[in-house]
Order: C-alpha cells, then sequence, then structure tokens
C-alpha cells in the first residue's frame, strides 16, 4: 500500500512541475498585438509581392508551341533570383525559381504551366488582418500582415505574411505560412 501510494505521489509532483513549466513557459512567450494601419499593411504587401506578380504579368504566352516564356529579363535562374531578391530572400527566391521555372530539352527555359503564387494584386484578395507582436523575448516587434482571397471564385487562400524591423527603421519580409503555390490547368491558361 505504501508503494502505490509513493508512485501516485511521485505522478502528482512530476505532473505538477510538467504542468507548471507550461505554464511559465507560456506566460513567458505570449505575445501581445497591437493594431496595424490596414493601408500601410496593403502597400508593404503589395511592395513585397511585386516582383512575383510582374513576373507573371510579363510572362510570354506562345500559343504556337504552347508554352509560356518567361519575361526578357529572365533568361537564366541567377537573373530570376536577382529579380526576386528585390524583395525577398536569396532562399525564397531559389525556391520560387524551382516552383515556378522548368529547362526545356535545348537548355532555355520555361515558366511551368499551371502553377503560381497568388498575391494582394489578386481580384478579391484583401488584407484580413495586420498587427504587430512582442513577446519578453523579442527585442523588436514583428509585423503579421494575413491576407485572404477568393480566385476567380474557384477556390480561397489565404496566407501570414512575417516581417521584422531592420536598422532603418523599415519592415523587412521574413517568410510566409498558409498558401503558396497553386497548381492546375486552369490556374494558367495557354
Amino acid at each position: 500500500m505504501k508503494r502505490k501510494t509513493k508512485n501516485t505521489m511521485l505522478t502528482v509532483l512530476m505532473l505538477a512541475y510538467i504542468i507548471g513549466s507550461l505554464a511559465y513557459y507560456a506566460y513567458n512567450n505570449r505575445y501581445e498585438e497591437i493594431a496595424f494601419d490596414i493601408d500601410l499593411a496593403e502597400d508593404i504587401l503589395m511592395e513585397t509581392w511585386q516582383p512575383i506578380w510582374q513576373f507573371d504579368q510579363d510572362a510570354i504566352i506562345d500559343r504556337d508551341q504552347n508554352e509560356i516564356l518567361p519575361p526578357d529579363y529572365v533568361q537564366s535562374r541567377e537573373d530570376f533570383i536577382n529579380f526576386a531578391n528585390k524583395t525577398f530572400s536569396q532562399h525564397d527566391a531559389e525556391r520560387f525559381f524551382d516552383d515556378l521555372m522548368e529547362d526545356k530539352e535545348n537548355g532555355d527555359l520555361l515558366v511551368k504551366q499551371g502553377v503560381f503564387y497568388p498575391t494582394i494584386y489578386e481580384e478579391g484578395a484583401y488584407i484580413y488582418k495586420a498587427y504587430t507582436r512582442q513577446n519578453r523575448s523579442m527585442q523588436m516587434p514583428e509585423l503579421i500582415i494575413q491576407e485572404m482571397g477568393v480566385l476567380e471564385g474557384r477556390r480561397n487562400y489565404s496566407r501570414r505574411n512575417h516581417y521584422k524591423m531592420n536598422e532603418n527603421g523599415e519592415w523587412q519580409f521574413r517568410y510566409f505560412n498558409g498558401s503558396g503555390l497553386y497548381g492546375s490547368a486552369e490556374d494558367r491558361r495557354l
């Protein structure tokens, strides 16, 4: 009987310790959220996604060959990365290239058919919520811009864009989560 009581007491103490540790961690890592101006958030978001939208707009459709060619300013992987590096990191620009482009048999580049990244530029896209957040361990607040939209009535997209403030006091894109690459023959028609 004593052994059972001792085991029960140890289990209760371990659970109390675990719950206390989790509560302490949650308390210290909770975020304080402050609303951010939606118009300013839209300007930041449009500047961020402008290279991807511009690339999509400038792609050349060759109906005779049933191909989509990259714009004239993108003739290589490096050209695309330099173009997207205006607002995205090297890693993100490389990922966009891999998602959007493919090599032709002769070594030329093609834009993959049926794939694209929805952006704030899409008709029906809007900013759902914008706010800064900070917890005790952060030196600078983080800006979160949540965008949503309906793509030509077919499906919804939503994405959270995360920014940090750089040394010049400007919001710098860090990463996004949520909707990214979409693919379907309907999405990019020849």
